[in-house]
């Protein structure tokens, strides 16, 4: 039980990392934290990339979570603009 939980540990940290590279390969460039290690962003990302197909497959994971929640984002936003609503929940005229 304890291998087990190990890599469900692990698997959970590779995930989160992963997800971590997603938010920072989309950071703008301007982001003070674009460098790593005094390589860029891009040339520390294919290195950590690299490392295993495991890294690969989370990354991917991660990247199309990230798209289908930003489209679904869009879609409640659209939604709600169709429907006169502004932010916060309240109508435009005012209600």
């Amino acid at each position: 039980m304890s291998a087990r939980r190990d890599r469900g540990s692990e698997l959970r940290a590779l995930r989160l990392e992963a997800a971590r590279w997603v938010l920072r390969l989309e950071a703008p460039e301007s982001d003070r934290r674009g460098r790593c290690d005094g390589v860029s962003r891009e040339e520390a990302f294919l290195v950590w990339l690299e490392k295993s197909p495991a890294h690969v497959r989370a990354f991917l994971e991660s990247y199309e979570t990230d798209r289908r929640v930003r489209a679904a984002a869009r879609a409640v936003w659209r939604a709600h603009n169709k429907n006169g609503l502004r932010a916060g929940g309240r109508s435009r005229s005012g209600d």
